[in-house]
């Protein structure tokens, strides 16, 4: 193998991030919500709402039927909370998952799927 020429092939620099410490928290969702709302909307929504710990947020299912109403579709997403100090609570998540939901219901006349 020619060292130098893997060398030119490859970035001039790696950054790694540590493995975390501490646990990350899943919650999953699911609202229902007109059929004209993106799902880049919800996201966007779920930002406003500032979320403490939130990492990743991620849309998993988007659902139609005439069973949820007329427009309207349930959309499913997961979210990822992690502190890089502590394991979570279900307290701290669940103040954030609170905020989240009133910023969906506020902004977006979101209902959760029950």
């Amino acid at each position: 193998l020619d060292i130098d020429v893997l060398r030119e092939a490859l970035p001039e620099r790696h950054v790694y991030q540590p493995i975390p410490r501490h646990p990350n928290v899943t919650r999953d969702l699911a609202v229902i919500v007109p059929r004209s709302v993106l799902a880049e909307q919800i996201i966007k929504t779920v930002h406003t709402a500032h979320p403490r710990h939130l990492r990743a947020i991620r849309i998993v299912d988007v659902f139609t039927h005439e069973s949820l109403g007329p427009d309207r579709k349930s959309v499913a997403f997961s979210m990822s909370f992690q502190a890089e100090d502590r394991t979570l609570k279900d307290e701290d998540v669940t103040a954030s998952v609170d905020a989240v939901v009133a910023a969906l219901a506020r902004d977006l006349q979101a209902e959760l799927r029950s």
